[in-house]
């Protein structure tokens, strides 16, 4: 079986469209309210700073932007942790965790790769 090329652009735009999707189905309250505004920010802030990676001057500044989306995204997986006792979707919200986690992952991993020069 041929492997695809991983895309990391892609699979940041999927995470921010999966958020924005759970975020319409979430029951509005109080407490809800804000912390979806905040999860929205962060989430979405995660494929805008890799997309600017992209585009960056040299390794160094590369590294540095991902390093924002790598913050976001740890920011991104604590809102979804907040709202996991606030919302039905429990099953859902947990595989919205779990994605955080491995993109959270996959970066620590690119910055150290640009960081060593690799």
């Amino acid at each position: 079986m041929e492997r695809k090329p991983f895309d990391l652009s892609n699979r940041t735009l999927q995470f921010a469209d999966a958020i924005l999707d759970w975020v319409q189905k979430c029951p509005r309250t109080l407490i809800t309210i804000e912390l979806l505004r905040q999860l929205i920010r962060s989430a979405t802030s995660v494929g805008a700073n890799t997309e600017e990676a992209g585009e960056a001057q040299s390794d160094k500044d590369e590294a540095a932007k991902l390093g924002i989306a790598l913050k976001e995204v740890c920011e991104s997986r604590y809102w979804l942790r907040l709202l996991k006792k606030r919302v039905e979707q429990q099953n859902t919200i947990d595989g919205l965790i779990q994605e955080a986690t491995e993109l959270a992952n996959i970066l620590k991993s690119r910055i150290r790769n640009l960081q060593s020069g690799e």
